[in-house]
């Protein structure tokens, strides 16, 4: 008796699985590139732009004093 498969596939499946290895792949590398340039941006100084971080914390001064009714 022969062996016989138990379904009928229209097409080939066995490429699935190199063509999600090869689309994981190209996901995680193009997630890390993002992640990487968004952090090398943000840590960048540009030309007359304050870092973002002291942006943040000189914005919040600013808006302590204000609410202080300190006004220089």
């Amino acid at each position: 008796m022969t062996y016989q498969k138990s379904h009928h596939l229209p097409f080939d499946y066995s490429l699935f699985p190199p063509a999600l290895t090869l689309i994981t792949a190209l996901t995680l590398i193009t997630a890390a590139l993002i992640i990487v340039c968004f952090v090398v941006l943000l840590l960048m100084p540009f030309p007359g732009v304050p870092l973002a971080g002291r942006a943040v914390v000189n914005g919040a001064s600013e808006a302590v004093s204000a609410l202080a009714g300190f006004h220089p």
